[in-house]
């Protein structure tokens, strides 16, 4: 596998904070080679409940990089460790610059 990105967060919208973990995640991640990514799948498995306090910990891994696609895999885990949601997501890579 490539690289790696972690974002965290903290609060009581569990739901809403596990999916923003994700997707910020494999935002910062697809969007991190200067080059504009569209979201093609997002496929989120949740696998436990987090807790109202818990610090929800997102890790992306890129696990392909191509000239048009990228595949990346973003684990959610609570302050203790254990895996809260499992997500994959596929990015279409546009020829197109973030920062000119």
């Amino acid at each position: 596998m490539g690289r790696r990105w972690i974002s965290s967060y903290k609060d009581g919208l569990l739901g809403v904070h596990v999916r923003f973990n994700i997707l910020a995640s494999n935002t910062e991640a697809s969007n991190s080679h200067n080059r504009k990514a569209l979201a093609l799948n997002l496929n989120i498995n949740y696998r436990r409940p987090a807790k109202a306090g818990d610090t929800l910990i997102a890790e992306a891994f890129e696990e392909s990089l191509g000239k048009t696609t990228a595949l990346y895999k973003i684990i959610v885990r609570d302050s203790r460790g254990n895996i809260i949601a499992v997500c994959q997501g596929l990015v279409y890579r546009m020829d197109e610059p973030i920062l000119a």
